[in-house]
């Protein structure tokens, strides 16, 4: 995906690894060693910093350069990760193993074009979890976004390399997709990028999770494990039980 590949060697300073995400990951798997899949895994923070706790981790990626960075910083740390190029519709045809925890954070299953491919990653992930197994998924609170007409997220700075990242939304009520648009500003140079998204609401999404076959659902308004609501919450964070 051009977009992320572009975000490639900026990724860890625009979305560093938070404590409260690592938290609720860990408190969820239980005590190492367990098995976890990191989905959409990005320049692989999270799994990193997992495998440095002795969890064994599979990270996948549909973005070459992203997967490269996870292997390297992985090789140069010590550790163990299994890093490959996937898609959220791919990950059961390339995996033959199960997992103690999946998880999918950074919005990242608002890229998939149709509910249809939602539901259908949904159930792979069903399939490729433990019995008792945990699903961790999490998107921005679109219900917010659509009934308050918000058009753009905070911005995100980082002064250790003096960079800028603007994100703005756009709208598209026929096509139900928002347009993401992205300005990114670092190293005297200026990055330009829009990507659509599928801008989906909690009920139907907490509904596709539910078909796929999970027992327990809990949703969250943050990853600390706040109550979600519709209104004011940033975030819609569900944790499933298999």
């Amino acid at each position: 995906m051009g977009f992320y590949n572009e975000l490639s060697n900026y990724y860890d300073y625009i979305f560093p690894v938070k404590q409260a995400q690592l938290n609720l990951i860990k408190n969820t798997t239980g005590t190492p060693p367990k098995k976890i899949l990191d989905v959409a895994c990005g320049s692989g923070g999270y799994s990193l910093a997992l495998a440095n706790n002795e969890y064994q981790l599979t990270a996948v990626d549909l973005d070459e350069k992203m997967i490269n960075q996870v292997t390297t910083k992985a090789k140069h740390n010590s550790l163990k990760i299994d890093a490959f190029e996937a898609d959220m519709l791919s990950i059961d045809e390339k995996i033959d193993e199960t997992f103690d925890t999946i998880f999918c954070i950074g919005n990242s299953v608002a890229h998939l074009d149709t509910e249809e491919q939602m539901s259908s990653f949904f159930k792979s992930s069903y399939n490729l979890l433990s019995k008792g197994g945990s699903f961790i998924v999490q998107i921005i609170n679109y219900d917010r976004i659509l009934e308050k007409g918000i058009n753009a997220l905070p911005t995100i700075t980082n002064n250790e390399i003096d960079l800028t990242f603007e994100r703005k939304y756009e709208y598209e009520r026929e096509l139900n997709k928002i347009l993401f648009i992205t300005r990114l500003l670092v190293d005297g140079k200026e990055y330009n990028n829009s990507i659509p998204l599928l801008p989906i609401r909690s009920t139907r999404f907490i509904s596709l999770i539910k078909e796929a076959g999970f027992d327990l659902i809990e949703e969250f308004g943050d990853f600390n494990e706040s109550p979600y609501n519709q209104q004011n919450s940033y975030h819609l964070v569900i944790r499933a039980t298999k």
